[in-house]
């Protein structure tokens, strides 16, 4: 009967996340022991963290009777330029959707109430985006709510710690579209490869 030592020594030669060629990252800083396991188990997590607010994002929208996607763009609106309101395009780039989707759905807002549409009255072309009071009074019933559960959501972290989490989120978004872009790409340069190999 093998050592327990030997033992771990041997499933660590055939460990996957050590082989370069499998792992899916290369930077050393994102390696552990030239693993790619812990990296690998901080996406997961990412992705349930991910999964568990899209659950609740869509269920605080439910409490006030808009959509997931909605109820972003009210939170967006009323935060923005405490509360002058905001055009269509910059709401699109704080949400990373396009204008079109934004001028659809800021426009079914309009329809059920909660969001009113004015002219800039320094630039006629563009539409301002500001909150109706029954928009304000949508998320204040909805805030009730949203204390109870953001405290349980973030109440393994105290001040320090979440101050900290803040900031690392802060840096990762760039970094996240940077990488979207980069996906993006390579997915088309793979379809041109793959449109050439067969046209060959």
């Amino acid at each position: 009967m093998a050592k327990p030592g030997t033992r771990r020594r041997d499933v660590r030669k055939c460990d996957p996340s050590t082989h370069p060629a499998l792992r899916t990252v290369s930077s050393a800083a994102l390696l552990s022991d030239g693993s790619d396991t812990v990296f690998r188990q901080t996406i997961h997590n990412l992705m349930v963290v991910s999964n568990s607010v899209d659950i609740l994002g869509g269920g605080f929208a439910k409490l006030i009777g808009v959509t997931g996607p909605q109820h972003e763009l009210l939170m967006l609106i009323y935060r923005a330029n405490d509360g002058l309101g905001i055009g269509v395009g910059e709401l699109a780039g704080l949400i990373k959707l396009t204008s079109a989707f934004v001028a659809t759905e800021t426009g079914k807002l309009r329809a059920a109430g909660l969001v009113a549409k004015t002219p800039d009255k320094g630039d006629r072309r563009r539409v301002v985006l500001r909150l109706t009071e029954l928009g304000r009074q949508k998320l204040a019933f909805l805030a009730n709510f949203q204390r109870q559960v953001n405290d349980v959501l973030f109440g393994c972290f105290d001040a320090p710690a979440f101050q900290a989490f803040s900031r690392y989120l802060e840096e990762l978004v760039p970094c996240t579209e940077r990488a979207g872009d980069l996906v993006t790409m390579l997915g088309r340069e793979q379809e041109r490869a793959n449109r050439t190999r067969q046209r060959a």
